[in-house]
């Protein structure tokens, strides 16, 4: 309850709330389908995080495949938190802005070679 009281004033939390949210969606997709992939999962997270922001999964299939197949690379727990990461930059780009932790953390987590 604080931590959804603090995040109406913190942007900061609403940060780590939105990419905390992607890292719970990965593992809850991956116990409801322990048989398929993590790129399956990442893709689940994605479409759900779309959904969550109004988008229908429908519009956006092709792109969750294409962006989540760069942290398809990247091992669990990690490859959730930099989709997490990644989404949060593409919808909060005030709060990577503010907050450099954000993209320090992604640039920890990502392969030398992918790193934008």
């Amino acid at each position: 309850m604080f931590k959804f009281l603090k995040s109406l004033v913190d942007s900061e939390v609403v940060g780590e709330e939105i990419v905390n949210k992607n890292v719970k969606t990965y593992f809850s997709a991956k116990k409801m389908h322990p048989n398929l992939k993590s790129l399956d999962w990442l893709m689940a997270t994605y479409l759900g995080r779309m959904q969550a922001i109004g988008i229908s999964p429908e519009q956006c299939m092709a792109d969750a495949e294409y962006h989540c197949n760069i942290f398809n690379k990247i091992s669990e727990p990690q490859n959730a938190r930099a989709l997490g990461l990644s989404m949060l930059m593409q919808e909060r780009p005030d709060i990577i802005r503010d907050y450099p932790k954000f993209m320090n953390e992604i640039a920890s987590i990502m392969p030398p070679n992918d790193r934008n």
